[in-house]
């Protein structure tokens, strides 16, 4: 990775695969098996897995149940799964990576090019991570609030909020 790694996962039922992500907007497959090496260029490298355009990964983890799955939060506010059979490692981190799937909240997308954001910046996807069962995504959006999407339907099924000064005490 060229700038710092952000966060580190494994996967389920092969404790020799670790995938690592960074603020480069790189995500990493290392096999610990066998030995790596990169030159001082991105170039060089040939285990980038998934690579974003003018974003940082701030998190990777992998389904619990279906392990080919991958969730990635990034200094955007859309959290993207990815299957990691559709994926191959590259020498290059030049391509950006098509996800499978993105999850963003409903009320962030914006209906016309001119209509001002509500935030000074974005808010990005600090944490996201599947439920044990595999079927939920939860994302954490810094600055916003925790969202949990069902991937069957691909709904927000529920919105809580990011601080507890967000809530009435009836609420808590």
């Amino acid at each position: 990775h060229r700038y710092r790694v952000k966060r580190c996962c494994t996967i389920e039922n092969d404790d020799n695969l670790v995938i690592s992500s960074s603020e480069d907007g790189t995500a990493r497959q290392f096999d610990i098996r066998e030995g790596h090496v990169c030159s001082s260029s991105d170039e060089g490298c040939s285990n980038t897995l998934i690579k974003l355009e003018n974003e940082s990964i701030k998190s990777i983890n992998s389904n619990p149940v279906q392990t080919n799955l991958l969730c990635v939060g990034s200094s955007d506010d859309v959290a993207r799964v990815y299957d990691r059979r559709m994926l191959s490692l590259s020498h290059s981190s030049r391509e950006v990576t098509a996800a499978l799937h993105h999850y963003m909240p409903g009320h962030l997308l914006y209906t016309t090019e001119t209509e001002e954001n509500r935030y000074s910046s974005t808010p990005s996807i600090t944490w996201c991570t599947f439920d044990p069962t595999g079927h939920y995504l939860l994302a954490n959006m810094g600055g916003e609030q925790i969202y949990l999407y069902d991937l069957a339907g691909k709904t927000k099924i529920l919105q809580l909020p990011g601080t507890l000064s967000d809530t009435t005490p009836a609420d808590r």
